[in-house]
């Protein structure tokens, strides 16, 4: 997903669902939930990109962790959309 040039939450959801289903029956593996901005309620993308650089962050270190690491226990990433400004974060936190 280099240089961030198309980068979209649909390509990093994909990408974190891809490394998931990658962690074979078996394999020790902790959960993390992200939770933060994944929808916004205008149609301003700036108002989601903080949302989408830290989820990128995210996947980038799950892959680290999962592809490049030699570790035994295997990272897990669920995400939870809290909405633009936070808005939807008790909504997120009761579906978790």
């Amino acid at each position: 997903l280099g240089g961030g040039e198309g980068i979209t939450f649909d390509r990093i959801e994909q990408a974190i669902r891809e490394e998931n289903a990658d962690i074979a029956p078996g394999d020790a593996y902790v959960t993390v939930v992200y939770a933060g901005p994944l929808t916004s309620t205008g149609r301003d993308p700036e108002a989601t990109r903080k949302g989408l650089e830290e989820l990128t962050g995210v996947y980038l270190h799950q892959q680290a962790v999962n592809k490049t690491v030699n570790r035994s226990v295997k990272l897990r990433v669920l995400t939870a959309n809290t909405g633009q400004d936070m808005l939807r974060q008790l909504t997120a936190v009761r579906k978790i």
